[in-house]
């Protein structure tokens, strides 16, 4: 006997209007969301800020929170769980790694000696010829954590925070192994796609920081950011022109947000510059993001590392580079991303910012 279905009785402008009720009920409730990330992906206005300010915006928000809370609070037990998983596999596979009480680097005294003054004036020269010549750029600093040569000294009882963009997303895993497998030193990945410094209202890097640092007892900071931040900037409700000279103080005090907040709380820090990009129109504001990052890191003795002749050669954008007598691509069709031979080069060049410990110590 062949089964019948019952003949809906729901008139179809019923099932529209449902639609349309349901549809009207999200955007009250989500359009914050919206319009942040309206913003972050089309760069102009969504047309949502009046009713987003209005008293029915307003508690259409303010539902919308109460409602998330609960989902937070499952989120950040299920993150807090899938930590302590990760670390149990590390100790499995690798051996037991010790952990710091405390930040050891806050132990240290923040007196300087007096010959300080004279090593800070010929830093800006050693900087700048090691810049030139397409090196990483790292004051010369006495004591702390820095080694004689300006790099970063981390053991065992350091932790590093990778953060940035969907660049650093293929780099981060690659130089975390190599720390955690060959040097027993942990790290957390925090990096996030389509993020960078220039909508905070969609993802705020400086406030993150400021939350993951103390979370994990962070020792070392490395930042990898640009692909996103090419755009135009929303100041006082209304849209600031990418490089003009108020977009490039906002952008630069959002820059020394992050490196003073590490400077305070004496987190040495590594900022990767971005590359030269295969898309024009972020390959044009490379450069001033690049003299951003360089300035902001120079001042605050973070370590600068320039990209552009690590995956490419020079300003220009190539997706290939000469190894030795190959040519090997570095960068994906997409002229923003890295094939996995550009990503273990900027893995390699992080790895190189660092004093690690002998292999036999690690062990």
């Amino acid at each position: 006997m062949q089964a019948t279905t019952a003949p809906s009785n729901v008139p179809p402008f019923q099932i529209v209007l449902t639609l349309i009720g349901t549809l009207l009920l999200i955007v009250w409730l989500r359009h914050t969301a919206l319009d942040t990330y309206w913003q972050q992906t089309r760069h102009r206005e969504s047309g949502l800020a009046p009713f987003s300010q209005s008293p029915l915006g307003q508690m259409g928000s303010e539902i919308n929170q109460e409602m998330e809370e609960p989902f937070l609070s499952l989120a950040g037990w299920l993150d807090s769980a899938s930590t302590r998983m990760v670390t149990a596999a590390n100790i499995l596979l690798h051996g037991p790694v010790s952990t710091p009480s405390t930040l050891p680097s806050l132990a240290m005294s923040s007196a300087l000696p007096a010959s300080v003054s004279s090593v800070g004036r010929s830093a800006l020269a050693i900087n700048m010829a090691q810049y030139a010549h397409g090196q990483p750029v790292s004051p010369a600093l006495v004591g702390g954590r820095r080694s004689n040569d300006g790099k970063i000294v981390l053991t065992q009882k350091d932790k590093v925070l990778f953060i940035g963009d969907s660049m650093m997303q293929g780099v981060a895993p690659l130089a975390i192994r190599t720390l955690q497998r060959e040097y027993g030193i942990a790290s957390v990945d925090a990096s996030k796609q389509s993020t960078g410094l220039t909508y905070p209202g969609y993802f705020d890097w400086p406030k993150t920081v400021k939350t993951l640092v103390p979370q994990h007892g962070i020792t070392t900071l490395v930042v990898f950011l640009g692909a996103n931040d090419t755009w135009d900037m929303i100041l006082d409700g209304k849209y600031e022109r990418f490089g003009t000279a108020r977009w490039q103080s906002e952008y630069e005090a959002r820059i020394a947000d992050i490196l003073q907040y590490a400077q305070n709380n004496k987190v040495e820090v590594v900022w990767l510059g971005a590359p030269a990009m295969g898309k024009d129109k972020i390959n044009a504001g490379v450069p001033t993001l690049n003299q951003l990052f360089e300035r902001e890191t120079l001042e605050r003795h973070a370590r600068f590392v320039p990209t552009q002749d690590i995956v490419g050669s020079g300003p220009a954008y190539n997706k290939y580079r000469m190894e030795g007598e190959r040519k090997v691509a570095m960068r994906t069709d997409d002229g923003v991303h890295f094939t996995r031979a550009g990503q273990q080069k900027l893995a390699d060049a992080i790895l190189a910012q660092f004093q690690l410990p002998a292999a036999a110590e690690a062990q």
